[in-house]
């Protein structure tokens, strides 16, 4: 089991997930207080808006379903650029009510995905002993929130 946490792919997996799940804990936490300073004011629309990203957290099993078609190098490669042009393009549809929950549903789309992702490739590097690995690679999550302070 040591040599399995230790071994260059689990640490890749780990790490490139650590950080770049950080997006989305940021956004969970703060998508409402930076659309509040961008104008977007109304309460009514924030907690929508909570809800549908939250729906689109929930749908996260399509990006496990791409798997099944796509390698998963391929799949992670489109999360993250998607991650990329979302978190760089944020801050100029943030006064647009629709755009900017677009950019919210997408960028809690994209967190969903890690829940499936991780799990997906253990089991296609590690095979019987992925879940056991997954016990121990689901702390990343901790980790991040923890960077999410030093983000903020």
């Amino acid at each position: 089991m040591t040599e399995m946490v230790f071994s260059r792919p689990f640490l890749l997996i780990y790490f490139m997930n650590m950080f770049s799940i950080i997006t989305g804990f940021f956004a969970v936490n703060n998508f409402k207080i930076y659309g509040q300073k961008n104008g977007l004011v109304d309460e009514n629309y924030l907690a929508i808006l909570g809800s549908f990203a939250a729906f689109c957290n929930a749908i996260r099993f399509i990006w496990s379903y791409a798997t099944d078609f796509y390698t998963y190098k391929l799949v992670y490669g489109i999360l993250l650029v998607l991650q990329i042009v979302i978190n760089f393009t944020v801050p100029l549809v943030a006064s647009n009510e629709f755009l900017y929950a677009v950019w919210i549903c997408l960028m809690l789309f994209c967190e969903g995905a890690h829940f499936v992702l991780v799990p997906n490739v253990l089991k296609k590097i590690f095979g019987d002993k992925s879940t056991q690995l997954y016990g121990i690679a689901f702390s990343y999550n901790g980790i991040a929130s923890i960077l999410i302070i030093f983000v903020q």
